[in-house]
């Protein structure tokens, strides 16, 4: 029986370790792309899964949402209540995952949704947290790396969910592709 092939489309690269790492725990075949234009070529090939940043260089993973066809689709999100989870399967997503992750809950959302195991925690139930030792671990253990993607995520989400607030159908995806006007942490 083939492995299920998952799309992981995440620009941050500590973020992007960390997934990558956490879902290689999992018998798939794992796709990563730091972009849009990256994933689009990828897509021909079809995947059983997608993750998908909302938050990217060249727009918002919501603007794959209709070349996937009926490949489930998670989010990728900083902000991530039931309220939000709802706007997010309004424009077409599965389901969403709240960022920062745990590796055993970002395991038990992606396995569930591939069939793999129906046991796992729906992260939209949950409140969103911080999960400062997933936090710490992916900043290499340098707690002043933890600080300032804290304080990035409290200081640029707010922002981006109301613009995303306004977004309706999968028609609205190209307003998710606003940019801040904050500076977007880039790793060192």
């Amino acid at each position: 029986m083939p492995r299920p092939r998952v799309l992981l489309l995440e620009d941050e690269p500590v973020s992007a370790e960390f997934l990558r790492t956490a879902l290689g725990e999992l018998p798939l075949d794992l796709v990563h792309a730091a972009t849009l234009a990256q994933a689009r070529p990828a897509l021909a090939e079809g995947f059983d899964l997608a993750l998908l940043d909302l938050n990217l260089p060249d727009g918002s993973g919501a603007e794959l949402l209709d070349a996937l066809g009926p490949c489930p689709a998670l989010a990728l999100s900083a902000e991530c209540d039931a309220a939000r989870g709802a706007e997010l399967r309004a424009l077409g997503f599965t389901d969403a995952i709240a960022k920062p992750v745990s590796a055993a809950t970002l395991q038990a959302s992606v396995a569930r949704h591939l069939g793999l195991s129906d046991a796992g925690t729906d992260p939209l139930a949950l409140p969103p947290t911080w999960d400062q030792a997933t936090a710490l671990a992916a900043g290499g253990g340098d707690e002043g790396v933890r600080g300032a993607r804290r304080e990035h995520m409290r200081r640029d989400q707010p922002g981006q969910r109301a613009r995303q607030r306004g977004a309706r159908g999968r028609a609205g995806a190209a307003a998710l592709s606003a940019r801040s006007s904050a500076p977007r942490m880039r790793a060192s």
